[in-house]
């Protein structure tokens, strides 16, 4: 065995991992280390904020054009059900499913979320997002788009083996919900859940794919065939049927699909590979899944019992959850999820997109990853202050006060308190305090005098450690760094990166929202779905470009708090937030020779791109005073529209007169009065 074990490559290292495994119990009480009906839309269906990853290249030796045709195959003989109960494999091109034996079913259980914890930024452990529809899902598939770079390489624990290289598991789970059976299963206090699984490693010799079924809140003892995972908890595993190997690099070729068996018909899980290879497991409808499923998580996490599945530094992964519900409308995306597993990127820098080419939800995660939690859709307020709303308008706000960003409903609001750059930069200002009511809790990050959080007026501290400080209601507040996260019971969230120089101390803001869509409102909102347009309070749109005294006259007072409706009094007065607005537009082109080069080096240094944000990054670097205030515009993905104001470019002077014309009117007729009476008195 040890001549064997110094073997070199993939496949022997994963038959000595095999051995490895085969000689070590693996028991409940000795858990884990912590650590298709629907086709997929084609590649030109990714929406523009989920675009920008390098090409995916096709497996070795596999030109474009058979590629596509190994695609399509594999869509075919997903839609294929099988002759019978059972196990069975294809080969492509056929798609005549081909029957194998089946193999014991694995004695692990793939743990639900509120089993094990997470931290609150890697993906998975109920730091997610699903797929929503309105209808009921018949099948769903879950496949990459692309995964950079295309070396990139995954690891994470084995029981008894230590580390192993790509010990991941690939996931389609449903939303736990009242189970359908049996009867012993008594919602509310009961509800199933169903995994369909992809493991490399939950099975020796080879990976393999099998349906996990879950009564949680069952209570013990466990229906005849069951096992208990927890004293609550029990799950059954169907037999496994063995399936290819995967690498990390050969992700984006690779689709796990999982359909919901109705009227008798087993429930079924499909794994294809454009190296032309499918297999396919069924079973009994344990919890009648097919009656009720709206929902659908995806992604690719660690293999079993709380593992998480690290992949090397850089990598990016765009991940595309496609429903079949009969409709062909895009799902809706909410921000929740249910499996314990994870892995270690995050979730950005692009917000979630659905499509109704497919339809499928597709979202990106990457190390580094994004801003925000977990999110449906998200926007910014950053900077002196530059906005990029919720619809990917881009446009400046610059005005002084407490401001509503977004407003979901009385359960979710943020509020910005935005402080002028005067006297040196009147016309710019910069959020130094942000607020948040997140169900029956407020939250405030104060940036001044020195930072400071509230909760419901009360001052708390929080440690650099990412660890929770529970909200009511099931939401909560943390740390990492100089960046704190407060998230609401519905995913709805919000991100405070309080920076500091010796010139000034301001805040980034971040809002992510929990569904989407939803109904906004907020100077961070679109109006009638449309990114060129903003409204008021009252509903008055307004359609880019902007009229300049519209926008810092009825659209700001609109959205201007008032002092006894403000959440951020726990921040105290803070100089210079006093209500006020800008006289004019000002931009990078208003700044002197000295102060552009400045931004422009310090912008170019921190990799800023594209036209509008390097503009927003050099005003940025002069107004605050240090090339720090570049780094948040690196990780921006390019707006999808810009906004301008017009109207407002026509010197101080000229606005000036704009603002006094009243009285400069009432000047003039009042001299036009007294030369009258003064030519009358001389007539007589």
């Amino acid at each position: 065995m040890k001549k064997n074990c110094r073997a070199s490559g993939r496949g022997a290292r994963r038959a000595c991992g095999a051995i490895a495994l085969a000689l070590v119990p693996f028991t409940l009480g000795l858990p884990w280390p912590e650590a298709a009906l629907a086709q997929p839309g084609p590649p030109n269906a990714t929406p523009p904020g989920l675009a920008g990853s390098a090409p995916v290249a096709p497996p070795r030796g596999i030109e474009p054009a058979e590629l596509e045709r190994r695609r399509q195959w594999q869509r075919e003989i997903a839609a294929v059900r099988a002759p019978k109960a059972g196990c069975f494999t294809a080969t492509y091109p056929s798609t005549q499913w081909r029957e194998v034996a089946c193999y014991k079913p694995s004695p692990h259980p793939n743990q639900p979320r509120d089993r094990g914890g997470a931290g609150p930024f890697n993906v998975g452990g109920g730091n997610h997002v699903t797929a929503q529809s309105a209808a009921t899902i018949r099948s769903a598939t879950g496949s990459f788009d692309s995964v950079t770079p295309a070396t990139v390489a995954a690891s994470g624990p084995v029981p008894g083996f230590g580390t192993a290289p790509d010990a991941f598991s690939l996931q389609i789970n449903s939303k736990p919900s009242p189970a359908g059976s049996p009867a012993s299963c008594a919602p509310p206090a009961c509800n199933g859940w169903q995994q369909f699984i992809y493991s490399q490693y939950q099975g020796v010799p080879h990976p393999r794919i099998f349906i996990e079924y879950w009564l949680l809140g069952h209570g013990t003892p466990c229906p005849a065939g069951w096992s208990a995972a927890t004293s609550t908890d029990c799950y059954k595993n169907s037999p496994a049927v063995f399936a290819p190997a995967v690498t990390a690099a050969e992700l984006p070729f690779v689709s796990l699909t999982g359909e919901a068996g109705t009227g008798g018909a087993p429930d079924r899980v499909v794994l294809t590979t454009a190296g032309g290879t499918a297999t396919m497991a069924t079973s009994p409808s344990e919890i009648g899944l097919g009656a009720s499923w709206n929902t659908v998580e995806w992604n690719v996490v660690g293999d079993c019992c709380f593992a998480r599945v690290d992949f090397s530094p850089g990598t990016s992964i765009t991940a595309r959850i496609t429903v079949n519900d009969g409709t062909g409308n895009p799902p809706a995306c909410v921000a929740q999820g249910f499996t314990a597993e994870t892995n270690n990127l995050d979730f950005g820098p692009a917000a979630p997109a659905a499509s109704g080419v497919g339809p499928a939800l597709m979202f990106m995660q990457s190390l580094p990853g994004g801003s925000l939690p977990g999110n449906c859709a998200a926007a910014v307020s950053i900077g002196d202050t530059h906005l990029r709303t919720f619809g990917g308008l881009f446009y400046d706000f610059q005005a002084a006060g407490d401001f509503v960003l977004a407003q979901v409903d009385p359960g979710f609001v943020v509020q910005a308190r935005q402080v002028s750059g005067a006297p040196n930069w009147p016309d710019t200002s910069v959020n130094q305090a942000v607020a948040a009511r997140l169900g029956a809790a407020r939250v405030a990050i104060c940036a001044v005098p020195q930072t400071r959080v509230f909760v419901d007026d009360k001052a708390v501290e929080l440690a650099d450690d990412g660890k929770p400080l529970a909200l009511p209601d099931g939401g909560a507040v943390w740390r990492r760094g100089n960046a704190y996260f407060a998230r609401g019971p519905g995913g709805d969230s919000l991100r405070a990166e309080v920076m500091a120089t010796s010139q000034m101390r301001w805040i980034n803001v971040g809002v992510g929202l929990g569904r989407w869509p939803t109904k906004v409102a907020g100077v961070l909102a679109n109006a009638e779905g449309d990114a060129n347009k903003i409204a008021t309070r009252d509903g008055t749109v307004l359609a880019n470009p902007f009229p300049f005294d519209e926008l810092y006259g009825r659209f700001t007072e609109s959205w201007r708090v008032a002092r006894g409706e403000s959440m951020l009094a726990a921040c105290g007065e803070t100089p210079g937030a006093a209500p006020a607005v800008p006289k004019r537009p000002f931009y990078a082109k208003d700044l002197d020779r000295k102060d552009r080069e400045r931004g422009l080096a310090a912008c170019a240094a921190a990799g800023v791109k594209g036209e509008a944000l390097l503009e927003a990054c050099v005003l940025d670097v002069a107004v605050i005073g240090h090339e720090a205030a570049a780094q948040v515009f690196a990780g921006l993905a390019e707006p999808a529209v810009v906004g301008r104001p017009v109207g407002g470019e026509r010197g101080p002077w000229l606005v000036a007169v704009q603002r006094w014309w009243p009285w400069l009117l009432l000047l003039v007729v009042l001299a036009l009065a007294a030369l009258v009476l003064k030519r009358r008195r001389n007539a007589h």
